[in-house]
């Protein structure tokens, strides 16, 4: 996303070698991870600092009536966001992380808590690598 400009790509490859292991454990088990090629700490950063201010700016107008109707009850909710975002693939650990996220937020702000569940979501490691 961040990095990859339209039409700029420094070769025919894309932005990476399909061929690409970072370094340490996924080297070591053989498996290649072209992906991290271009991701480092300052893109994952850039990226989760820029989806952050999305969802809690003005810039997108976000439509969250439906998720706000559900926002009282949050493991509907969060299991709307995994049908929504993740196809379906949230694990067991992180639904039930989340759904004791939104709990904490008072239920009255229906639309903090739905903002904060949709920030949780697309900043996860499971919304990002694709299973």
């Amino acid at each position: 996303m961040f990095g990859e400009e339209p039409m700029n790509s420094p070769s025919v490859f894309n932005f990476f070698s399909p061929d690409y292991q970072v370094p340490g454990p996924i080297a070591q088990l053989g498996l290649k991870s072209p992906e991290f090629q271009i991701t480092t700490e300052a893109t994952a950063t850039k990226t989760a600092n820029y989806l952050t201010s999305l969802i809690f700016g003005n810039k997108v107008t976000l439509n969250l009536s439906y998720d706000e109707m559900l926002a009282a009850d949050p493991p509907r909710l969060v299991d709307h966001l995994n049908s929504l975002l993740m196809a379906g693939n949230m694990s067991q650990g992180m639904r039930s992380t989340l759904i004791n996220i939104i709990a904490e937020i008072p239920d009255k702000n229906a639309t903090g808590r739905v903002k904060m569940a949709i920030d949780l979501v697309v900043n996860s490691p499971e919304f990002v690598i694709d299973k």
